[in-house]
Order: structure tokens, then C-alpha cells, then sequence
């Protein structure tokens, strides 16, 4: 306890001070007084600063404790933290308000002097005298008179003190009794706090680290719990009966998981405790604000000495917002857990990464656009993907993943799911060489791990590479060709990725073979094999009575196998005959032909007189048309009854008229179709005479001249004319009329006849075939006879050589 000491009781005169000091033994009785105060201090200051702390820390050790014993749960972090900071805050000022205060406190000598003469009335006056003649003193020139003896005075003063202060105990100004009292209940309170923590050095230790390192240690319970985690099960690939589960555990009382997942909760209890609770209960709050409480159940058998125990519904099952959950368990708690719902991952951009073969990249002709050998496709359903090109799928996903899953479903192989580790958000799919269709189905996990909610599929299908298509035909040339013919191939060759080459194989019967490369400009072929040629280079040896097999063939630039890629045409067999031989044929043809047109002229004939019937019709007709506008009032249905039973059927006279008509139509233009085609096929014979090099300009000519040439004119003349007057002819009947536009079509059909009977005489007849036969015919004797002569002429040789 602190002892107040008086104030300096008056100013002392404005005088300058002497030089003279109190005596040795004065100053170190005034030196011990200070020195005792400012232990009291200490000794005073410390023993509160540990009762405090004491105090601190068994009242918050059983504010802490005792509300566990209770079954609520322990205080949280920030209440210790509390704690902690009011203890600080006591420390601070005992040290600010208590003891700094006495320990920088100025002890004047005057008032340690009137303190010791009040303790010690047997000092009487002279320590105060000669504190107080010390601070009076003055040159002895200047403020007093008699210098020698005040100084005689002064040194008398401080003898007689410096005596009677041997005598006094300077620590008899102190009441040490409270100090002690205190320092006591200081020590009382320590020994009791060691004897507490050494019964319990658990609690004590326990408490210490929640105290002062703040730690959420839990204090021991009946029960004990632990958050395992919560369980998603993954989305499962096709063939996979369901997906696995995985465990995601809490970390600092936290677990992500998709929004809208449907979530089981694991919480387990220890088996080693005292009590197993038989269910645990979860209140939980929603960030919506809204709240409630779910028990979880006891699943199966203890692992490890772990029972788990699990809550699979709501408000776990499709979870949309965030949780926070408290468990509890008997007497054991788990505060404050925490499911934070996440944006499950989903593919925003995928593209195709394509690194074309070598056989697309090398244009060999102008028949493709080039192409460059990597190509980035944005993704679409049906994708096509040329074969032998080098595939990987890029994607890029709504947030970071740290993986992808994939797997191939439309594999012999057994399924088989594979991962890549993913860049960020993007992520890259190697799938190697497409050589038949894929179908991939994805799976994306999220950088937290988190698997995506749907696993979608893509398909991507090859384009395999086609063989070349050849269309190619002989145009000008017939079944049978001569010796020095020339073969006009036409036609046209297409690949989807480019020709490489294309050629003519010609085969004879006796297996001689030679091949013949093709021009196709723009796919076009237009190419001539000069047969003579072949025959007099030896690449070829013809001879009538053989037979020769025309087959174009086209390749492609396909490298990707060992297997020759080549179109071919159907093949032609071609017949080798001598020139009379194929006049022959030629003439059969033409006298084929006449036939077909004869029997276009007779339709043609027959249809003039179905116009001549639509004639009369039409008469019928216009008469009834005018007899009733004559007789508005006559019966409709009387010249109805009249006009089907003079025309004889069931139908009205306009009526017939037009189906006569239209009969005649039908008629002309499948004339017309024949008429064409016949044609076309009379100058193929002209042709054939050119290309077999038959010298028989008058027959070109007269097929040329007189035929083709005229047919070709009549078609795009008179007969064109024929078919627009018949269509007028039909619109005319529908309104009633049509006199005049049947005449005309009579005068048109009467034109083309006489045009087709021309043309018809300026063909082979019969009797030129018959000639043509005889003189066939005689060609062949001459030809045995000639034969039977140089086999006798042979045979005698050789009897002439064996004589």
C-alpha cells in the first residue's frame, strides 16, 4: 500500500542556492525511502497483473466448459478471443494507471524530510532544517551578513541529523501489511491454479490451446463425432450400370458441390467413445433464410471403428442454394459446416482440329480447291470428317476443370473411360486417325474436383474415301469395229478428293494387252485411240474374227493402304470384222431404222385421223352451240341427250372433242421422243462409217444430207409448229370453238407426213438389203474358194518336197 507524502508547503525566496549538499548518511536514508516506494509498486502491480490472469483464465476456462456439460457446444472463436483481449487490456493498464505512474513519481527531499519527522518525532526539527537551510543557502557575499558563522550554523544542522537518522529504519515509512496480505493471495491463488492443472493437465492443456492459441479443439464428450464429407455420385457413361461415388471432404468446415446435385451428407461417430448415438440430427440454414433440421441414419457396419451415418434427402437432395449445417449427436457437436453450391461445368465452344492426310493436301489436278493441312472446324451434329485425318477435340468449358473424362462407345473394345488433364478452361481431346465413325461422350471436373451434372455425347462420322466414279461410252462406234478403227471414248470421271490418273485397258481374245492413258480436262474424258496406230506399233495385233474389251479405269490419290483405288467403266466387248462385214451390220441397222420411222409415219397417219374425227365433233359442236342461242328457251338437258346420241356414248360432243384432242397430243409427242432418238441413232451410223474409216463418203452423205439433217429440221420446224397448234386446238374446244384451229393442225399434220415419207425414201429399203445380202453372200464364196485353192496349192508343196 502506497504512503502520501506532503506537498512542499511554501516557495521558498527567489534566492540563487548554495553548493552545500546533505551529508552522505542523510541521502542514503532519503535513497532507501524511494527505493521501498518503488518496490511497493512493483510487488503491488504484479500480484494483481497474475490474479487478474488467474482470473481471466479459470472463469473463461468454465464459461467455456460448463455450457458443454450441458449439451450446448463450446464458445466460439471470437469470444476467446475476447477473453484474451481483455486480458490484455487489464495488463495494460495495472502497467499505465498503477505502475508507471509511481515508478516515474518525483520524491522531493523536503517532503521525505517532514515524512520522517511525523514517523519519527525524536528527530525533532533538525532534519527539516537542514533540508530547508540547504535550499536557502546563498553566497554568503551577497545575502548574508555574517558568512562564516551561517555556514558554522548550516554545518552544525546536518551533524545532529546525520546522528539521530542512524537510529531510523527507512522501511518503517512503508505499511507493508496490505502488500503482504495481496502477495499472499497471490501465491495462494498460483499454488491453487498448479494444483488445478496438475489434476488435470488435459483440461488445463486443452484449455490453453483453445485459450491462447485459439484453437477449436473440442472439449472431450461422452460422444464423438466427425464431417467425413459429403458423397456424389458421377454422372454415368453408357454401358456403366451406374456411376461411382466419391467422397469429398470438408476443408476448414467447407465442401463445394454443384447446384442442383443431389448430395449425401456422411457424418460418422467414433465407436471407441463411451456412448454411440443411435441417430444424429443436422439443423441446417439455407442462405435463403430459411431453416430446419433432418435426422441421418445408421448405415451398415462400423469401418476403421467408425459408424457412418448419412442424409441423402432433403434438403440435400437437388440442392440449389448454400447450407450451413450443425450436427449433433448426444453430447457431441459439429458447428458450422458449410456446403457452398457451385456452377457445375458445361462445355461453351468445341471445335475440331483437323490434320488433313497427305492425299488430300497434294492437288494433282484443278478438280479440288486446296485445302490447308490444319484445319479448326467448329463443332456441329453429323460433322464429317475425310478418313485418315488426324482428329482432337478443343473445347472450352464455363469455368476452370482440372480434368476430362471421356469415353469412345462405338469400340469392339470393352469400355474403357480415360482422362486429360485440362489448361485452365480449355482442355484438347487427342482421338488419332478417324478410320470409321466416333462417338465420344464427355465428362468435365471442375478445378474443385466436382464432376458435371450431364455427360454429353458427340459424334463425329468419317468420310470415307470413294472410289473414282467413270461414266465413259464409244460414241460413234457399234458392236463390231474394223482393224483401223478409231475409238472416240466420252465420259466423265469424279472423285471426291481429286484423280490421280485414268486410263483405257484394251484386251484381246488371246489375252494381248495394252493401256492407253486418258485425258480428262475438268473431268471431262475426250480422248481418241487410233487402233491402226496400236497395230502398226505392235502394241496391239488385230485381226478380224477377234474379240477386243474396252474398260476405263481412273485412280485416285488415297495412300492410306496397300489396296489399289481404282473406278472402272462396265466393260465394252467390241467385235473385229472386215468392212463388208460391218456394212452389213450398218445396213441391218439402217433398215431397222426405217422400220421405226415407217411405223411413226403410220401413228402419225392415224392421228390425222383422229383430227378429222375432232373435226367433225367440233362441227357438231359449234351447230349445237348456235342452235341454242337461236332457242334460249329449249330444254338444256333435250340438246344434251341429242349431242350424246349423235356422237353415240356417254359423253358430250365438246367433250369428245377434247378427249380427241388430247389424244392427239399424247400422240405427237411420243412421235416426237421417238422421232429424236431415231435421230440420234442414224447419225451414230454415219459416225461409225467415219470412225472405222470405210471409204463410202456418198452413204455419209446421204445419211447426213437426207436423213439426220432433215430429221433435225422437221423436230425444230414443222413438228414444233404441230404441237403448238394442237395445244391451241385444245383451248379452243374449251371454249366452244375451234373450227379453224383444227384446220390448221390438219395442214401441219399433213406437212410432217409428207416430210417423214421423204425422208423414209431417202432410206435403204428391202430390196437394197437383199442386194446387199447377195453380194455378202458372194463375197463369202469367193472367199472359201480362195481359202480351198491356197490349201491345195499347200498341200501340193508339201507332197513336192517329200519326193
Amino acid at each position: 500500500m502506497s504512503t502520501t507524502l506532503p506537498e512542499r508547503s511554501a516557495a521558498t525566496p527567489n534566492r540563487p542556492l548554495g553548493t552545500t549538499q546533505l551529508g552522505p548518511d542523510i541521502e542514503a536514508k532519503l535513497d532507501e525511502v524511494r527505493q521501498h516506494v518503488r518496490t511497493y509498486a512493483w510487488r503491488e502491480a504484479t500480484c494483481f497483473a497474475v490474479l487478474w490472469c488467474i482470473a481471466i483464465y479459470w472463469v473463461g476456462g468454465l464459461v467455456d466448459y460448463l455450457p458443454v456439460q450441458v449439451g450446448a457446444g463450446e464458445t466460439p472463436r471470437a469470444a476467446r478471443l475476447a477473453m484474451l483481449i481483455i486480458m490484455a487490456g487489464g495488463l495494460v493498464w495495472l502497467a499505465v494507471f498503477r505502475l508507471l505512474p509511481r515508478l516515474w513519481a518525483n520524491l522531493p527531499t523536503r517532503s521525505l524530510a517532514l515524512l520522517f519527522q511525523r514517523r519519527f518525532p525524536q528527530l525533532g526539527s533538525s532534519l527539516v532544517t537542514a533540508v530547508e537551510l540547504l535550499d536557502e543557502n546563498t553566497a554568503a557575499d551577497e545575502l548574508v551578513s555574517n558568512p562564516a558563522a551561517h555556514d558554522q550554523m548550516l554545518r552544525a544542522a546536518h551533524a545532529e541529523a546525520g546522528r539521530k537518522m542512524e537510529s531510523v529504519d527507512a522501511s518503517e515509512l512503508i505499511r507493508w501489511t496490505p502488500l503482504n496480505v495481496l502477495t499472499a493471495v497471490t501465491a495462494i491463488s498460483i499454488l491453487a491454479s498448479a494444483v488445478a492443472v496438475a489434476a488435470n493437465p488435459g483440461w488445463s492443456l486443452l484449455w490453453s490451446k483453445r485459450l491462447f492459441g485459439l484453437s477449436d479443439l473440442q472439449w472431450p464428450r461422452l460422444a464423438v463425432l466427425r464431417a467425413d464429407g459429403v458423397l456424389l455420385a458421377r454422372p454415368k457413361f453408357t454401358g456403366e450400370i451406374a456411376g461411382p461415388r466419391a467422397l469429398y471432404p470438408f476443408e476448414n468446415a467447407m465442401v463445394k458441390v454443384p447446384r442442383g446435385a443431389d448430395v449425401l451428407l456422411q457424418i460418422s461417430a467414433d465407436k471407441t467413445a463411451e456412448e454411440v448415438p443411435e441417430v444424429c440430427t443436422i439443423f441446417y440454414r439455407q442462405s435463403g433464410g430459411n431453416r430446419g433440421r433432418a435426422n441421418l441414419r445408421r448405415i451398415g457396419a462400423a469401418t476403421e471403428n467408425w459408424q457412418p451415418f448419412n442424409i441423402d434427402g432433403p434438403p440435400l437432395a437437388g440442392i440449389a442454394e448454400d447450407l450451413s449445417l450443425d450436427v449433433v449427436g448426444l453430447d457431441a457437436r459439429i458447428r458450422n459446416l458449410k456446403i457452398q453450391t457451385v456452377d457445375p461445368a458445361t462445355i461453351s465452344k468445341l471445335k475440331v482440329r483437323c490434320a488433313y492426310p497427305d492425299y488430300l493436301l497434294e492437288a494433282l489436278d484443278n478438280t479440288l480447291a486446296s485445302r490447308p493441312a490444319v484445319e479448326v472446324l467448329e463443332y456441329r451434329g453429323g460433322l464429317q470428317i475425310p478418313e485418315g485425318t488426324q482428329v482432337s477435340l478443343v473445347g472450352e468449358a464455363t469455368c476452370a476443370l482440372s480434368r476430362v473424362d471421356f469415353a469412345q462407345l462405338n469400340t469392339e473394345e470393352e469400355l474403357m473411360v480415360r482422362s486429360i488433364d485440362a489448361d485452365g478452361q480449355g482442355f484438347e481431346i487427342p482421338l488419332g486417325q478417324m478410320t470409321s465413325n466416333r462417338v465420344l461422350e464427355l465428362l468435365l471436373i471442375d478445378e474443385h474436383g466436382l464432376p458435371a451434372d450431364t455427360i454429353p455425347r458427340y459424334t463425329l462420322n468419317v468420310l470415307p474415301d470413294n472410289l473414282p466414279e467413270v461414266d465413259s461410252r464409244l460414241t460413234g462406234i457399234g458392236s463390231a469395229i474394223t482393224v483401223s478403227a478409231i475409238l472416240p471414248i466420252r465420259g466423265t470421271v469424279d472423285d471426291d478428293n481429286g484423280i490421280a490418273e485414268a486410263s483405257a485397258e484394251l484386251t484381246l481374245s488371246d489375252e494381248q494387252r495394252t493401256v492407253q492413258p486418258l485425258r480428262y480436262p475438268d473431268g471431262q474424258i475426250e480422248t481418241d485411240i487410233d487402233l491402226l496406230k496400236l497395230t502398226e506399233s505392235g502394241e496391239l495385233d488385230l485381226e478380224p474374227g477377234q474379240s477386243l474389251s474396252l474398260v476405263v479405269t481412273a485412280t485416285d490419290r488415297y495412300d492410306l493402304s496397300d489396296s489399289p483405288r481404282a473406278g472402272s467403266s462396265r466393260p465394252v466387248q467390241l467385235a473385229v470384222v472386215t468392212v463388208d462385214q460391218l456394212l452389213v451390220l450398218l445396213d441391218r441397222e439402217e433398215l431397222q431404222h426405217r422400220k421405226s420411222i415407217e411405223k411413226v409415219y403410220f401413228e402419225l397417219e392415224q392421228m390425222r385421223g383422229l383430227l378429222g374425227e375432232t373435226e367433225e365433233l367440233i362441227e357438231t359442236m359449234i351447230a349445237e352451240s348456235e342452235s341454242n342461242q337461236q332457242n334460249p328457251g329449249s330444254s338444256d338437258d333435250g340438246d344434251t341427250a341429242t349431242g350424246r346420241a349423235a356422237t353415240g356414248g356417254g359423253l358430250s360432243t365438246d367433250r369428245l372433242a377434247g378427249v380427241k384432242a388430247q389424244q392427239c397430243v399424247l400422240q405427237v409427242d411420243k412421235s416426237e421422243q421417238e422421232l429424236a432418238a431415231l435421230a440420234s441413232q442414224i447419225d451414230d451410223l454415219r459416225q461409225q462409217l467415219a470412225n472405222n474409216r470405210i471409204d463410202s463418203t456418198d452413204r455419209q452423205q446421204r445419211l447426213s444430207e437426207k436423213v439426220v439433217e432433215p430429221l433435225t429440221t422437221l423436230l425444230n420446224g414443222d413438228y414444233e409448229q404441230l404441237q403448238q397448234r394442237l395445244s391451241v386446238l385444245q383451248r379452243a374446244i374449251r371454249g366452244k370453238r375451234g373450227r379453224e384451229e383444227v384446220r390448221l393442225a390438219l395442214e401441219s399434220t399433213q406437212v410432217v407426213l409428207l416430210a417423214l415419207a421423204d425422208i423414209r425414201d431417202s432410206m435403204l429399203d428391202m430390196e437394197s438389203f437383199n442386194e446387199i445380202i447377195d453380194r455378202l453372200r458372194g463375197i463369202v464364196d469367193e472367199q472359201n474358194q480362195i481359202l480351198e485353192e491356197t490349201q491345195s496349192e499347200q498341200k501340193r508343196r508339201i507332197f513336192d518336197l517329200l519326193k
